[in-house]
């Protein structure tokens, strides 16, 4: 891979305390509070749909760092500027981010499943708006050194299409398409 020095510098903070920082604990909590207010007004769509994208993350995640584990380089790694890194692509304040990014992106979707948005299904043409925003909003996160993509990987570059470079990837269009499934058809009732 391209940098070396990336992988070993996450490696070094992979599960440490030093960098602790007590501003995680108030995101947990606001992570919390969104979840249990959406269990209290009964949207089980919606925290499956946030559930959904959380679990496809970790797929992820988890495929990086069997990567990473396997060759001695992960396809991208946050090699700083975390209070805790729990894998080596993944830090504690992206995974909270995942885990509500599901929930806020299913208020998105339209009520009615086959409703049309320029000729293409509402939540089609949700998955891939937001795809193509977060794929370029990578570019940024990618610039500031604190979650790095290699420039010219052999596998990554085959499946995300590079850091630098916007794509609707392999990665990100599966994530944001997940929220659509549970929020999709009616709950069969039993009699």
């Amino acid at each position: 891979m391209n940098n070396p020095e990336a992988t070993t510098q996450a490696l070094a903070i992979l599960r440490n305390g030093e960098n602790f920082q007590w501003y995680i604990i108030p995101l947990l909590m606001f992570l919390f509070y969104i979840y249990y207010d959406e269990y209290a007004r009964k949207n089980y769509k919606g925290i499956a749909a946030g559930l959904s994208l959380y679990m496809v993350h970790w797929f992820y995640e988890i495929g990086n760092a069997l990567i990473q584990y396997f060759s001695g380089h992960a396809l991208w790694t946050v090699p700083t500027g975390t209070c805790f890194l729990l894998l080596v692509g993944v830090c504690a304040e992206l995974s909270i981010m995942f885990a509500a990014a599901g929930l806020v992106f299913s208020k998105l979707l339209d009520p009615k499943p086959k409703k049309k948005i320029l000729g293409i299904n509402n939540r089609l043409f949700i998955a891939l708006g937001a795809a193509a925003f977060f794929s370029i909003f990578e570019i940024f996160l990618a610039k500031t050194l604190r979650y790095f993509w290699p420039k010219r990987p052999r596998l990554s570059g085959f499946i995300h299409g590079g850091a630098r470079s916007p794509c609707l990837s392999l990665f990100t269009f599966p994530s944001l398409s997940s929220p659509c499934i549970p929020t999709t058809g009616s709950p069969k009732r039993r009699r």
